[in-house]
């Protein structure tokens, strides 16, 4: 159960954090810098519970497309131009990237476990 309510607040903070980077006006570093962080805290959750690389980057992938089909489906029920409908996608390609990029980086960066000797 507590290991639920752990990847629940990843994914939450992680949302919140892409919401208010799309709403932002101008590139936010800060807001890149605290999706780095959360990508860094799945990273350590997922190797704690052996998740591999390509386990982990399959569901923030799926993450990632979630919100991306959400996006999709706002130009046709907020009149969105294609021009703000471009920068949504984009912006929320940002941070997914800001968050894919440290999980590879904190599974390459792990420890390797020792084979056992033959």
């Amino acid at each position: 159960e507590d290991d639920r309510a752990d990847w629940r607040r990843i994914g939450q903070q992680l949302m919140g954090v892409v919401l208010r980077y799309i709403n932002s006006p101008h590139e936010d570093d800060g807001l890149l810098a605290e999706a780095r962080t959360i990508g860094a805290d799945y990273a350590s959750y997922a190797r704690q519970y052996g998740v591999t690389l390509t386990s982990a980057l399959e569901a923030a992938l799926f993450f990632r497309d979630s919100l991306v089909d959400a996006a999709m489906a706002l130009p046709e029920e907020a009149n969105l131009r294609p021009e703000a409908s471009a920068r949504l996608l984009r912006r929320i390609s940002r941070v997914a990237n800001e968050v894919h990029l440290v999980v590879a980086a904190s599974y390459q960066s792990a420890p390797t476990p020792e084979l056992p000797s033959a």
